[in-house]
């Protein structure tokens, strides 16, 4: 995975996530992304408040949707423990 460059703000969805990426076999990298470089993703996805959704387009970049991605990134979103109220 490629992660924007800093000083992007790290949302608490993706501070949740990006530290058990590890158990299922998902690495992390933050580093700047050009446009040229899109076409060599496999796929692409954005973290917020609601949870994590596939990126389709970046300006006239199609990208692909990885669905074996998309559901691991689901199951170890699901995997956090919510925090007791």
């Amino acid at each position: 995975m490629v992660w924007p460059a800093a000083p992007q703000l790290v949302g608490i969805t993706m501070q949740l996530v990006a530290p058990r990426l590890g158990r299922v076999g998902l690495g992390s990298e933050r580093r700047e992304v050009r446009l040229a470089e899109l076409g060599s993703f496999r796929s692409a996805f954005i973290t917020n408040s609601i949870g994590i959704a596939p990126v389709r387009q970046i300006d006239d970049v199609e990208l692909p949707v990885d669905p074996d991605l998309m559901s691991a990134l689901g199951s170890v979103y699901q995997s956090v423990p919510w925090d007791p109220i």
